[in-house]
């Protein structure tokens, strides 16, 4: 009981420090900005750890005014700081997917973090330059980068192939180009890399 008082009380001071904008040494600070449409209160979300530990959580939002912003912060230990993912887009949204409390049980999404912790640990130039993760229309994978224009097709198997591809041809540019040069880069086909340039 003791360890648990110690643990309520330490993520209190932490969620009182991250309101204030300062978080402790060795945390790091989560902050959350939900900006509401005219169904608020069809919003809530929640953040959570890989075993299922809410960490923080809003919504429905039942009390807001003319869209008013609803802010959330907390700090967190390092130890949640392993892996930042890229904005997920068009991934299926149906709750059964995600219960609450538990590992996601979509295959895309956990596909995904796969494919960005690979891409993290092995090539982290070409994370570092990753905005955003599509699982587009034609269920096919796509990056987004940073600069919001060089779109990366990635087609919809291989996908740990298909960025040592990517980091290959941007070795072999390096000289001339970077890889945010190009309006696309189509790495759907087998040892071909097709670019257009911005």
């Amino acid at each position: 009981m003791k360890k648990l008082a110690y643990v309520f009380v330490l993520i209190f001071w932490l969620a009182v420090a991250a309101a204030f904008g300062q978080c402790p040494p060795g945390t790091w600070s989560l902050n959350v900005t939900v900006n509401p449409d005219q169904y608020p209160e069809e919003t809530s979300w929640y953040i959570m750890t890989f075993f299922g530990d809410t960490l923080l959580e809003g919504g429905p939002y039942t009390n807001i005014v003319d869209y008013e912003p609803q802010y959330a912060g907390i700090c967190l230990p390092v130890e949640y700081c392993d892996l930042s993912l890229p904005i997920l887009t068009n991934f299926k949204t149906n709750p059964e997917l995600y219960p609450k409390g538990s590992k996601t049980a979509s295959t895309n999404v956990m596909s995904s973090v796969a494919l960005m912790k690979f891409t993290k640990d092995s090539h982290p130039i070409i994370y570092d330059e990753i905005s955003e993760f599509v699982f587009n229309e034609n269920s096919e994978y796509e990056i987004i980068l940073k600069n919001g224009k060089t779109r990366i097709l990635l087609g919809s198997n291989m996908l740990s192939r298909k960025i040592k591809y990517l980091d290959s041809f941007q070795k072999t540019i390096k000289d001339n180009k970077q890889i945010t040069d190009f309006k696309y880069i189509d790495l759907r086909f087998d040892n071909q890399v097709i670019v257009k340039e911005a």
